[in-house]
């Protein structure tokens, strides 16, 4: 067979041929695959009287993921049986050639899920079955492996409560050095487009009870749609409540990553860890979260010489970091579903406190009513506020029909903007990193670049150290002065250091710092 027909053959939609399968499979589709596989647990379970399935929804729709492990191994036993024919050669097998090679791999996917069964933990624990059925039908839709190996500092790091509402967290158990390596995790990637992808996080997160402690959601949000279609997906599994499947949604949904990868089969992925989910948060962390941009992959270094006994914390997103304590804590809160009690909110940190000063800097006329006012409407055009449920937590840009339009909103707010408040000002940081987006996506090289310098200069001053936002703007502001002719690069980089040097060189300083650190990575397997 050549290559051109087995690229044909891996993008084929195939035909079922054998009574209660759906009409269709799509390789390319995981919920695809999974209705073919619950189409056999069915078969399965009412011949064995093996499932709890409610009479009021489709039986198919409650057996998307494993039943039981018994039921699951005679299931995927009796798919095997189903393409043995195909496998064999049989000639008498309703299959045509072309699908032969697709056929393969669904019977490859039942002989690794059978497999997997023989480990005695998944064949006691459903949802832990059913995360790994979700894994092995990932790599037989072509996933890209992730090459990272895996790694946690064991040797300087253990887990245990953190007092108060925080829950469990990671403690130093000696002294450790900036820049040490303590974590490299790949994670559970699911498709949020697929419409039991409400069911998937919760088995997921359901599968990692005991072994994670995920943050709960705040009791009054409200996500109803989602985990009603949680439960109706995993009604059918042994040993679930609708209570149990509701809170581990809830749970896996207030602790994802909502992610772009270019390099994941997903259309539109959310990612679950495991050991970095307990990682606590701090407005004043001494370790740093770095997500892969292709992969997801996350790595945690230390920022910061810490003493032994000391928690390890990180900060959970670089824009709530860039708003005073006074938004900062509620939205925490309303996106989290914790109060925040670190040094920073508590104003017992001294270099912290000047942070949040310089959020609040005021310009000349910041005593102004009328300016206050000014500021505040100037922000709302560009800006609204965000909610999970009621509860406020965050900002969001203005929806713009194009990036022209967004440029002369920013243009047309500023002057209100830099009338009340300072350059450090928090809402002129919103205006900022706007005007930046518009300027790179119009191809407008020198003013983006003295844009993202001034961007890049005044967010240094006022992020954590080393943080992935800043290692962002240093990429984004290579991106331009690397797209720009060589006369125009070093007219522009002539200007921007002698108007923002301090923060661009300190900004050149830590990425550079950074790089020797991730050079000499400390692994302990």
């Amino acid at each position: 067979m050549s290559s051109d027909n087995v690229e044909a053959d891996k993008s084929a939609k195939l035909l079922p041929f054998w009574e209660g399968a759906p009409s269709e499979l799509d390789l390319s589709s995981a919920e695809s695959v999974r209705r073919l596989l619950s189409s056999v647990r069915v078969a399965v379970a009412v011949a064995e009287d093996q499932a709890r399935l409610d009479s009021t929804i489709p039986t198919v729709d409650a057996a998307r993921f494993p039943i039981s492990a018994l039921c699951e191994r005679a299931a995927m036993q009796l798919l095997r049986e189903h393409l043995a024919p195909i496998m064999l050669g049989d000639s008498t097998a309703t299959v045509k050639p072309s699908e032969r090679f697709g056929w393969a791999k669904v019977d490859i996917l039942a002989e690794t899920i059978l497999q997997a069964l023989e480990d005695p933990q998944l064949a006691y624990n459903v949802p832990k079955l059913a995360t790994a059925v979700h894994h092995a039908t990932r790599r037989t839709l072509g996933a890209r492996e992730v090459p990272t190996q895996e790694c946690f500092a064991h040797d300087v790091i253990e887990t245990r409560d953190s007092g108060g509402i925080k829950g469990r967290g990671y403690f130093a158990t000696g002294s450790i050095s900036a820049g040490t390596v303590l974590l490299v995790e790949i994670p559970h990637v699911l498709d949020a487009s697929e419409a039991d992808f409400p069911a998937a996080v919760a088995v997921h997160a359901l599968g990692l009870e005991g072994a994670v402690e995920y943050r709960p959601m705040p009791e009054d949000t409200q996500v109803t749609p989602g985990s009603a279609d949680a439960v109706r997906w995993l009604r059918a599994m042994e040993g679930f409540t609708e209570e149990r499947v509701v809170n581990g949604f809830k749970a896996a949904i207030n602790n994802g990553f909502q992610s772009t990868l270019p390099d994941v089969h997903e259309k539109d992925p959310m990612l679950l860890f495991e050991r970095l989910s307990i990682f606590n948060h701090s407005c004043t962390p001494n370790c740093v979260l770095y997500r892969d941009e292709m992969t997801g992959t996350a790595t945690i270094l230390s920022t910061q010489e810490v003493v032994a006994g000391s928690e390890l914390t990180i900060h959970y997103a670089d824009e709530l970091l860039l708003l005073p304590t006074g938004l900062r804590r509620p939205f925490l809160q309303g996106r989290f579903g914790f109060e925040c009690l670190c040094a920073r909110c508590e104003g017992t940190d001294e270099a912290a406190c000047a942070v949040d000063a310089l959020l609040e800097a005021p310009a000349g006329d910041a005593e102004n009513p009328a300016a206050l006012h000014e500021m505040r409407r100037a922000h709302a055009t560009l800006c609204v506020m965000s909610k999970r449920g009621d509860a406020p937590c965050g900002f969001s840009y203005r929806k713009f029909d194009d990036w022209q339009q967004a440029l002369a909103a920013v243009d047309a707010a500023l002057p209100s903007l830099t009338t009340y408040g300072a350059p450090t000002f928090w809402a002129r940081h919103h205006a900022r990193e706007l005007r930046c987006l518009a300027l790179e996506a119009l191809g407008r090289e020198a003013a983006a670049f003295q844009a993202l310098a001034e961007h890049a200069a005044t967010a240094w001053r006022l992020l954590p150290q080393y943080c992935q936002g800043l290692l962002e703007l240093h990429r984004r502001l290579d991106a331009v002065r690397s797209s720009m002719p060589a006369a125009l690069q070093s007219k522009m980089e002539e200007r921007v250091r002698g108007m923002f040097g301090e923060g661009l060189e300190g900004l050149e300083r830590d990425v550079e710092t950074l790089k020797s650190w991730r050079a000499a990575v400390y692994v302990e397997d």
